[in-house]
């Protein structure tokens, strides 16, 4: 869907989730640079895809479902 493989960013995550049960106190300084890095990486994908699917994501949003159901 973004254009990109998240297979490595999902093993990362995966494997800190695993580690510390997704406690941040559990963490290394290592773990949070890490999640906080793909953290903006996945944030600057979703931002740009929204973007361009924002007026799409709208139209459908706002058709009245009874209209559909009647149409």
């Amino acid at each position: 869907m973004l254009g990109r493989d998240y297979t490595y960013i999902n093993k990362a995550l995966d494997e800190i989730l695993i580690r510390t049960g997704g406690e941040f106190s559990r963490m290394s300084k290592k773990d949070k640079l890490t999640v906080s890095s793909i953290m903006k990486v996945l944030k600057k994908d979703f931002e740009k895809k929204f973007s361009e699917n924002y007026p799409y994501m709208s139209q459908w949003a706002e058709m009245d479902m009874e209209d559909i159901l009647r149409g």
